[in-house]
């Protein structure tokens, strides 16, 4: 976790952008206020790795749907099951678990399908994983 110290702009016109707020060039009134924010730690892509259905190289299931990416299946293995890495398959899997890499590592260019939750980012492929470390 990191703090970051943010300026925002607080006047009568004002508008969002790229998540701040900038107030209008010759606005009236302006007040800068600074506010400390918390950046959470991202979880860390590890690369892709390849699986095999009778025998799952992540153990835990951590559910499939629509709405899965990494985001939703970083909240499920680290905060509910706990585990320090997370595998997302086929577009909507999530599998959870605290080690990885029995079946080997894939070329990354291989975990090429799109997420279900979140079709620009990628969610490993059929048998293949894209592993992330939780945070």
């Amino acid at each position: 976790m990191t703090v970051v110290t943010v300026n925002f702009c607080r006047c009568m016109l004002a508008v969002w952008l790229f998540s701040s707020i900038f107030c209008f060039s010759g606005c009236v009134g302006c007040n800068f206020i600074t506010r400390q924010i918390i950046k959470r730690k991202t979880f860390t892509y590890m690369g892709c790795y390849m699986d095999k259905a009778q025998s799952r190289d992540l153990l835990i299931p951590g559910g499939h749907g629509n709405h899965m990416d990494p985001t939703e299946c970083n909240e499920v293995c680290k905060k509910r099951m706990k585990t320090k890495f997370m595998g997302l398959q086929d577009g909507g899997n999530c599998w959870c678990g605290n080690k990885f890499n029995k079946y080997g590592k894939a070329k990354d260019s291989a975990c090429n399908t799109p997420c279900a939750g979140n079709p620009k980012e990628k969610c490993g492929g059929r048998y293949l994983n894209s592993v992330f470390e939780t945070a």
